[in-house]
């Protein structure tokens, strides 16, 4: 069984995994090259983290009430 750092890269074709790597090269080289931008980086990665939260909250919470009316609101006799 692949680790969890290796799971996805090992189901996904070496084509797009190359190209992948060949990005983030890319981006590590702007970086390197440009200090100033790691920081505009972290603040985008705690801006969509903040998002993925939300996204999840609003998920349990359908999840949650749909459990609740199915299990309060039973069906009606004809």
């Amino acid at each position: 069984m692949a680790t969890t750092a290796s799971r996805v890269s090992a189901q996904t074709s070496d084509e797009i995994n190359q190209r992948l790597r060949c990005q983030m090269e890319e981006r590590l080289a702007c970086y390197q090259s440009d200090p100033d931008q790691i920081e505009s980086g972290l603040a985008e990665l705690d801006r969509e983290r903040d998002i993925e939260r939300t996204l999840e909250a609003n998920a349990w919470t359908l999840a949650f009430t749909g459990t609740v009316l199915a299990a309060t609101v039973g069906s009606r006799p004809s």
